[in-house]
């Protein structure tokens, strides 16, 4: 896409798209600080999500090249939000279960690193452009925002079951 908008050479396209993974390092940091201080993982992983899919829509519809990669840098910040993703099993499942719910989140990922680019691809081909599939990832984003939202608030409400039901709330009265 680089060297599509920019008409530059290879070795420049590189250059140029190393940025936008600069600003993602960077993102990495200020995101971990601020849940380090907050610790509102759930509500930061879905504005996260929704800034990397405002970021692609920008890019899919901008016509200026610069402002295309203004918007990939954006959306770039999308790693910060893997680290918060990964903590949800350990932090709200015992041993076997984290386990187990690391795995299925690690699988699913690893269907979408497939499925994402192979769909580009495909709608690449059908349009004769990007512009479709960076506004399905950005669809994708913001789905992936809500569906953020409903797991902290649902893994809140299993922790808060599990920790408030205690062995002497289970006796029963004759």
């Amino acid at each position: 896409m680089i060297q599509e908008r920019f008409t530059v050479g290879a070795v420049q396209a590189g250059f140029i798209s190393a940025l936008p993974w600069c600003l993602s390092a960077a993102s990495l940091l200020l995101v971990s600080k601020r849940v380090q201080r907050t610790g509102n993982r759930g509500p930061t992983l879905a504005v996260v999500l929704v800034i990397c899919a405002g970021g692609l829509a920008v890019s899919a519809l901008t016509g200026s090249a610069v402002i295309a990669l203004i918007g990939l840098c954006v959306a770039a910040c999308v790693q910060a939000g893997v680290p918060l993703l990964m903590s949800f099993p350990s932090q709200h499942f015992p041993g076997a279960q984290a386990a187990v719910a690391l795995a299925l989140v690690n699988s699913v990922a690893n269907l979408g690193g497939f499925v994402g680019p192979w769909l580009l691809g495909v709608l690449r081909e059908a349009t004769g452009n990007n512009r479709a599939g960076l506004l399905m990832l950005a669809g994708s984003f913001v789905i992936a925002a809500i569906l953020a939202l409903g797991l902290a608030r649902q893994l809140r409400t299993a922790t808060t079951g599990i920790t408030s039901s205690s062995p002497s709330d289970n006796r029963t009265t004759h």
